[in-house]
């Protein structure tokens, strides 16, 4: 049996994997479960990197529609591979159902970003919107880059609807904190919240602890999760006029005292520490 073909053409690696793209996904825009004969929900991963985090909510889930999306078309083309053949057994071959393997048929991935979502899904069609170890852009300059924003949370409120849930899961204290003076300012209410998901999961279910090799790495680090679901407020206007906002601001104080540093702000929270013992 010849070894699986790695195309090195970012639209050859796509091609490979069409049956789980959406090619053209604002043309699905309000018909999204079509694509899932019986479909409850419309689930999305935004920003889903390689994918393993959003096949593992399609297994939980099977009667949902789960939609990977992300910037990347690497790491899209990586994501619909993942969901098709599970990687590769110890052989070199692609995974078949003598492995244990079974694709799942609701999981299907799309290129995009935060600013797209209201080009490619109806008001009301997002029923959870999960926001896994986002970039944290921390510095002030950067502000509208983080999908945690105080204008990217208004412009998702009406794709979530009365019923629709925002999940945020990271390693970053700094963003966690963040996040959540940016949903009370766009009309949302947290209804869950821990720092530490693998002590305290109240509130949480089993696709919010699903698993993907990036956060085990995280953990290995030894990050805690910060997590938290929230829900619109209807009857709310959002207030957008937020002031930029650097996310060193919402380190602790004491600086020694920080026993993990989220990663992204390592370099800067040394430079931070070397000038407060020089009396800066």
């Amino acid at each position: 049996m010849p070894h699986v073909r790695k195309p090195k053409l970012i639209d050859e690696r796509l091609a490979l994997h069409a049956d789980y793209l959406a090619q053209d996904p604002a043309s699905l825009k309000g018909r999204w479960r079509t694509l899932l004969p019986g479909c409850r929900n419309v689930r999305v991963d935004l920003g889903c990197g390689k994918g393993q985090w959003t096949v593992a909510a399609a297994r939980l889930r099977p009667d949902e529609l789960v939609v990977g999306i992300d910037c990347e078309p690497m790491c899209i083309s990586f994501a619909a591979e993942h969901a098709a053949v599970g990687g590769v057994a110890s052989s070199g071959r692609a995974k078949r159902p003598e492995d244990g393997y079974v694709a799942p048929r609701n999981a299907v991935f799309a290129i995009g970003d935060a600013a797209m979502l209201p080009g490619f899904f109806a008001p009301g069609e997002i029923v959870h919107l999960h926001m896994n170890f986002p970039t944290p852009f921390p510095r002030k300059k950067e502000t509208q880059r983080r999908v945690v924003g105080v204008e990217r949370l208004a412009a998702y409120r009406p794709l979530l609807g009365e019923k629709g849930v925002l999940h945020l899961k990271t390693d970053s204290q700094p963003l966690f904190d963040y996040a959540a003076e940016q949903l009370a300012a766009a009309g949302y209410d947290i209804v869950a919240s821990t720092r530490d998901l693998r002590s305290d999961a109240s509130g949480f279910d089993d696709v919010d602890l699903a698993v993907s090799e990036y956060e085990r790495k995280l953990v290995m680090r030894g990050a805690k999760l910060h997590a938290l679901r929230a829900v619109v407020r209807e009857g709310v206007a959002p207030n957008v006029s937020c002031e930029p906002k650097s996310l060193y601001d919402y380190l602790p104080s004491d600086l020694d005292a920080i026993d993990y540093v989220p990663l992204g702000m390592e370099n800067a929270l040394v430079n931070m520490r070397n000038r407060k013992r020089n009396g800066h």
